[in-house]
């Protein structure tokens, strides 16, 4: 198990300089979640998860997020360029990846200057989602179609786009949407990104396991991925259930019965009749 005194030596580094934070992620008892002070151009927290090794090396990961974020600013893997710059940047700041994930480790003793490095590196390289292709040029992403969806839906009454949700305890989230029903408040929506599968059970992941140590009730929750319930691998769907109800677009009625109000769906995944799930043994 990892603490934030395990990282005693580089969080006092870090804070005193930048006004760094430090925090367990939830069920991850290994890994660790720091506040850098500083925030994506969107205003969004900029944030690394940290672990130490039994030698008392630190490893630092960006989790995807950064990746993700190009992608869903129109970064396209298949354009030979965009990954070209990707590759280049990666080299110019030095650093490591892992399945789109970035990466640093360091002995403790020099384990601030390189965390404070990734962060930098993050800020940086997300610039590249300047050189992607224009929104105006590419398809609507699913973050849109959703919230257009859900104003249509008559229990819904309030909605709100990329909002910080602060907790006690210093946690904050910013998920996709915030809906207000009739009779539900906060309820807290985060979509999948449709441009790779894997991060975005990754994001969707994080984002309510968050939210579970905050201990949100489970119907002020929801994940809407991407395409139907049958696309996705099972055991991701039955992960996320843990955490949330979760939706698919191609499903997207189950989403309007999800707000409807006491006859919603004791089931946390969201089907149209006929269509089981098997469960994962």
């Amino acid at each position: 198990m990892t603490t934030c005194k395990d990282l005693a030596p580089v969080i006092s580094a870090l804070t005193e300089r930048y006004g760094w934070t430090c925090r367990p992620v939830p069920n991850r008892s290994d890994v660790l979640e720091l506040g850098t002070g500083r925030v994506w151009p969107d205003s969004e927290p900029l944030r690394i998860l940290v672990r130490v090794d039994e030698e008392n090396n630190v490893f630092a990961s960006d989790g995807g997020v950064t990746m993700l974020r190009l992608r869903d600013g129109g970064f396209d893997a298949d354009d030979s360029l965009l990954p070209s710059l990707w590759n280049l940047a990666l080299e110019e700041y030095g650093l490591s990846e892992v399945d789109d994930r970035l990466y640093v480790e360091a002995e403790m003793q020099l384990a601030a200057d390189a965390v404070n490095h990734l962060a930098d590196a993050m800020l940086a390289i997300d610039g590249l989602r300047l050189v992607a292709v224009p929104k105006q040029a590419r398809g609507r992403a699913l973050s849109d179609e959703v919230e257009d969806y859900l104003r249509t839906v008559n229990a819904v009454v309030k909605v709100r786009r990329k909002p910080t949700i602060r907790f006690p305890g210093g946690l904050v989230v910013r998920p996709t949407l915030s809906i207000d029903t009739v009779d539900r408040r906060q309820v807290l929506v985060q979509t999948g990104a449709r441009t790779s599968r894997g991060q975005a059970y990754d994001h969707v992941f994080t984002t309510f396991g968050l939210v579970h140590g905050a201990e949100v009730p489970m119907d002020h929750r929801l994940a809407v991925l991407s395409g139907s319930v049958q696309s996705w691998q099972q055991s991701r769907i039955w992960a996320l259930a843990q955490f949330t109800y979760v939706g698919f677009w191609d499903h997207r009625e189950t989403l309007r019965d999800f707000f409807a109000g006491p006859s919603r769906s004791q089931d946390r995944i969201l089907v149209p009749e006929g269509i089981e799930i098997p469960l994962i043994t």
